[in-house]
């Protein structure tokens, strides 16, 4: 599947292409980027908290959560790899820090 939006940067770019493993709610962790659907449209988005009914994701590169992704709406499970070294620091830093990744993305701007 071909990713064109930038919630995801750096981990995901616009026009990166991902393999998706097809998994319900029940097999995503915190940290994983799955795949949703909701009202007609996908989203790739890490998981940053799970409820008994459902998770919360949030785009690596957005301040703000999304609304709670119910199990219906959850297609699978990203299986994609950042491309380079610093990709994939910038994307662990993102997943357990929101100020660093703040700072990422100010310097990566800059």
């Amino acid at each position: 599947m071909r990713v064109w939006g930038s919630s995801m940067l750096p981990a995901i770019q616009p026009g990166d292409i991902v393999a998706v493993r097809r998994a319900d709610m029940a097999d995503a962790c915190i940290g994983d980027v799955i795949l949703c659907k909701r009202n007609g449209r996908f989203f790739a988005h890490r998981m940053v908290a799970r409820h008994a009914d459902a998770v919360v994701t949030r785009g690596d590169a957005v301040r703000a959560e999304d609304p709670p992704v119910q199990a219906h709406e959850v297609l699978g499970i990203v299986t994609c790899a950042p491309r380079t070294r610093r990709d994939r620091i910038a994307a662990t830093l993102f997943r357990h820090s929101r100020i660093a990744a703040r700072l990422y993305m100010r310097l990566a701007c800059t």
